[in-house]
This record gives C-alpha cells, structure tokens and sequence, in this order.
C-alpha cells in the first residue's frame, strides 16, 4: 500500500480548477464522456444496484481522463473494458451496496412501525425519517473520491479509502463549501435550456473528481 496522506491546504481557487480542468478533459473526448455518463445514470436509477454500481463509474471516469491526460486514444470498446477487474473497488461497492441495503431496509421498517398512528406520532416518523439523510450524507462524502484512490493504489481496504475521501472534505471546508456552490449553480445552468446542458455538466462532474483526488491525495 502507498503511503498515502490527505492534503489540508487546499486553496479556494482549487473548487474551479477542478472543474475548468474537467472540462478541458471533457472536450478532447465528448462523445464516450456522454455516453457513459448516460450508462451510469440509468444504472443509478435501480434500487441498491444502482448503489454497487455507482462507486465503479466513479473510478472509470477517472481511469478515462487519466488516459485521456496522457494522450492516449479512447475507443467506444475501451470504454468498459476490464470493468470489474479491480478486486479491492468491487469489494468498496459491496461496502456501498450493504450500507444502502441497510438504510432502505432501516427506512422501511420506520414506514410499518408508524402506519396508521395518529397525526402527533407521525411527526416522530418524519423526524426519524430525516435522522437517515445525515448518514446518508455522510456515504456520498465517503463515496467521493474512494473509489479513485482504490483503482489507484488496490493494496488501500476499502474503509481507509472512505475516510480519507471524508478527511477530504473535513480538512479543507471552505474549499469543499465553494465546490459544492459551484455544482449547485453549474447545475442550474445546465437545467436552463431544456435540461440539454446536462450533456455536458454530468461528465464534467464525474471527471472532476479525478482532479479532487489529484488535488487533496498524496502519496
């Protein structure tokens, strides 16, 4: 395993790098970028699978732009090539998968505990039921860049990855705040003209997670 450290410096300036230089990546190939940013979604939309699948897309759109930043030619064929060979990113999706497994599960069991109770009762529910959107923050944060930092370095356990991914975040907030401002209002740009910017938003974003991990990892 490489001795790998989370970086705590990050400047502000960092939260438009990674994005500016998403999209230089997003450019040179635009047509496999949509395309798999289009396989990705769909796979998303299914229940729990589409949480295993997830931190497997994360890592192929960084092993693309990693190609793509060494000039290498991407073909539709390559795209999906070798897509579960990584034993420790398949086991980081497991981890992904049982975590939302256990939510769901969690959420639903709330759902027949409070059915048919009285109005006052019911707001206990809801209240629980928001209690499950803390954890669930705290996954995507986890989720983040971990996948990067296993297709990187296999030796690295899943759990280690997560943290480090989180310690990412906690390390450098004002960064991470002006990241997550920027991806609101990239968003709702891309929403303006019928949605057609999505087209190149989503591979944007999926992209400049391999520039967070270049950022904030060290080895």
């Amino acid at each position: 395993m490489l001795n790998l450290a989370v970086r705590d410096n990050l400047e502000l300036k960092a939260s438009w790098e990674w994005i500016k230089s998403a999209f230089y990546i997003f450019r040179e190939y635009p047509v496999q970028f949509i395309l798999l940013s289009i396989v990705s979604i769909l796979t998303g939309l299914l229940p729990l699978f589409g949480a295993f699948m997830a931190p497997l897309f994360t890592a192929r759109f960084a092993y693309i732009a990693n190609k793509v930043e060494n000039g290498e030619k991407i073909e539709m064929a390559s795209l999906f090539k070798d897509f579960f060979a990584n034993i420790t990113l398949i086991r980081l999706s497991f981890f992904n998968f049982a975590i939302n497994a256990i939510l769901l599960i969690g959420q639903y069991l709330i759902g027949l505990y409070f059915e048919d109770k009285n109005q006052a009762v019911n707001f206990g529910k809801d209240f629980v039921v928001l209690l499950f959107l803390l954890p669930l923050l705290i996954l995507q944060i986890a989720m983040w860049i971990s996948p990067i930092i296993c297709l990187n370095d296999p030796k690295t356990r899943p759990g280690t990855a997560m943290w480090m991914s989180i310690k990412t975040g906690l390390y450098n907030v004002s960064t991470f705040l002006l990241y997550s401002l920027l991806i609101i209002v990239f968003t709702l740009l891309a929403l303006l003209p019928l949605g057609l910017g999505l087209f190149i938003w989503v591979p944007v974003l999926n992209i400049a997670s391999y520039y967070v991990y270049k950022s904030a990892i060290i080895s």
